[in-house]
């Protein structure tokens, strides 16, 4: 099925003019994306977004708008145009972040790129403090910003310590640099600073919310955000009814294996006593967690290929603990995939094991994890960067958030689909299973009752549906000023029971990436209509799921419609 990885380069020679236009504006608007997929020529650059660049890339947009003659160029300008027009102000700390990583992951400090970096980012830092400085913003979005900085600060020191292993002669230029984005950071960071927060977490952010939070300032921009960025064909309020009609469909199914664990745990019944119970019972110690997820990633891998998405030969991942200045980022797990554009692609699999954050509860949470970020994410990215079942085109390739709806869309289903793989393989006997499927279930058998351990795994499935539904939610209201984040989560605790710790780490965290919450229920929903449909069919399971893995990240509705293609043209 592996079919020959023509290479980014050979993509650019096939395409047209004006998808070559397109590519070359991404390019200079994300260059440190580009460096991240695998194009050298653009390590140490990073987008410094003066007002003369970004009118002159607007006017190129506008130009290539004229021209466009397919839907796709459409999209994937108008996406373009709403990233240029929309900025705020934390928006350079976490881009700086994620592009300094991106250098010490694929090359450690190389000392000309870093210094070029740094250099760059001192400028952006400049250009975004005159963008900002005389602008009203909300407390919400001025914690979000000092968030990222002590993200950024945290890097910068893992930096420093590497810079100065090289001679003095060497590093002199870079540390100048270093030193002046710490200057830079400083200032930025004294005129963002709200009083009482320090370490950025819900103890500190949830009561200066409930007194000071209010209209986060987005309501004019978010529908073209939706729209634009991500490609939603509903609106606003469509996603919010979606989201609510799914919460309380599926509301129900938490609450009965919340109650049926409760009464095996002897414990309250609630969402969080049993979450607590859980992960005193199947606790993971935070020193064991990634060989944990190693060991059950070697039982499990051939039974998921058989049952629910075939993975490329050259597939390459790495489990890694989350670094202490990610974990504003990451709060349960994560993935970032790497050389996207070249033939040694590579995904980190980050798992967060700060108890001030939301680490998984236990075994049962770490095989929800690793479904939801290895064979959703990390194969969909893998499978796509080698065309394993697809081939993907040029605009189909770019790291744009059109990746987000296809990615955690893929991600949020297949955690149902794996749920559901598991009760059948409990239901089947022994005696007509293979090796894979035994091999999964005697590993399964070390933690108990196999029967206990399934339960355990659909309180959180279900308990993280029910997350990603508020996620939905929670982002029309709070963008659209419905609900203040605070007063959003006091009404999901009390409808849902999940703890107002849990909801505000996974719904403020997002507020950094406007937009994007709805896109796991949303995509994933579609996603699973779209395979139900194949079904009915008589599409293979495992071929429908490696085929959209395989897609590559085109808008929301052309991925769907290739999906309903691929099933149309089916012979059966």
């Amino acid at each position: 099925m592996t079919r020959k990885k023509e290479g980014i380069y050979k993509k650019l020679e096939g395409a047209s003019q004006s998808e070559k236009q397109i590519f070359e504006i991404w390019c200079r608007l994300a260059p440190d994306e580009m460096f991240k997929a695998g194009l050298k020529e653009y390590a140490g650059k990073f987008f410094v977004r003066k007002k003369e660049v970004v009118e002159t890339l607007l006017k190129k947009v506008e130009e290539l708008e004229k021209e466009a003659d397919t839907e796709m160029k459409k999209m994937f300008l108008s996406q373009i145009r709403t990233t240029l027009l929309f900025d705020e102000p934390y928006m350079v700390a976490d881009g700086g972040v994620w592009a300094i990583y991106s250098h010490l992951v694929k090359e450690g400090v190389v000392l000309s790129h870093i210094t070029s970096l740094l250099k760059n980012l001192v400028a952006a830092f400049r250009v975004s403090f005159e963008n900002h400085k005389g602008k009203d913003y909300s407390t919400e979005i001025k914690i979000i910003t000092v968030n990222q900085l002590s993200g950024l600060k945290g890097i910068l020191d893992v930096v420093e310590k590497e810079v100065l292993k090289f001679p003095l002669s060497e590093r002199r230029e870079c540390l100048q640099n270093l030193a002046q984005l710490r200057r830079e950071i400083h200032g930025y960071k004294k005129h963002f600073a709200v009083e009482g927060i320090v370490n950025g977490d819900f103890s500190e952010v949830y009561p200066v919310l409930k007194e000071m939070g209010g209209d986060i300032g987005r309501k004019g921009i978010y529908p073209d955000i939706l729209k634009n960025m991500y490609a939603y064909p509903e609106t606003p309020q469509e996603i919010e009814e979606k989201g609510l009609k799914w919460l309380k469909e599926e509301l129900p199914e938490l609450k009965r294996v919340t109650e049926d664990l409760a009464t095996l745990y002897k414990c309250e019944n609630s969402v969080e006593a049993v979450t607590q119970t859980m992960r005193k019972k199947r606790n993971v110690d935070k020193k064991e967690v990634v060989d944990f997820i190693e060991s059950l990633r070697k039982v499990l891998h051939g039974v998921v290929q058989k049952y629910l998405v075939r993975v490329n030969p050259n597939y390459d991942t790495r489990v890694v603990e989350t670094p202490p200045y990610l974990i504003h980022f990451i709060p349960t797990a994560a993935m970032s995939p790497f050389d996207f554009f070249t033939e040694k692609e590579f995904n980190n699999f980050f798992v967060t094991t700060d108890e001030k954050r939301s680490p998984p509860a236990g075994y049962c949470d770490l095989f929800q994890l690793l479904i939801h970020e290895e064979y959703g994410h990390c194969v969909n990215f893998s499978n796509t960067s080698t065309s394993f079942a697809a081939e993907p085109d040029l605009l189909e390739l770019l790291p744009t958030t059109f990746r987000l709806p296809v990615s955690d869309g893929i991600s949020f289903f297949r955690e149902l689909e794996s749920l559901q793989l598991l009760r059948i393989l409990l239901r089947t006997e022994s005696s007509v299973i293979g090796k894979e499927e035994r091999e999964l279930l005697d590993y399964i058998k070390k933690f108990g009752e196999p029967q206990h351990f399934l339960l355990e795994v659909e309180f959180v499935v279900y308990k993280w549906r029910i997350i990603r539904f508020l996620r939905a939610i929670g982002d029309i209201r709070i963008n659209m000023h419905r609900q203040s984040v605070a007063q959003f989560v006091d009404w999901a605790h009390k409808e849902t029971g999940l703890s107002k710790s849990l909801i505000f780490d996974q719904i403020f965290l997002f507020q950094a990436y406007v937009g994007y919450a709805p896109c796991y229920a949303i995509a994933g929903e579609k996603i699973r209509q779209i395979q139900r449909e194949a079904i009915k069919k008589g599409v293979d399971v495992v071929d429908f799921n490696t085929y959209a893995s395989s897609l590559g990240f085109p808008p929301r509705p052309i991925f769907e419609e290739k999906l309903r293609s691929y099933v149309g043209k089916r012979k059966i």
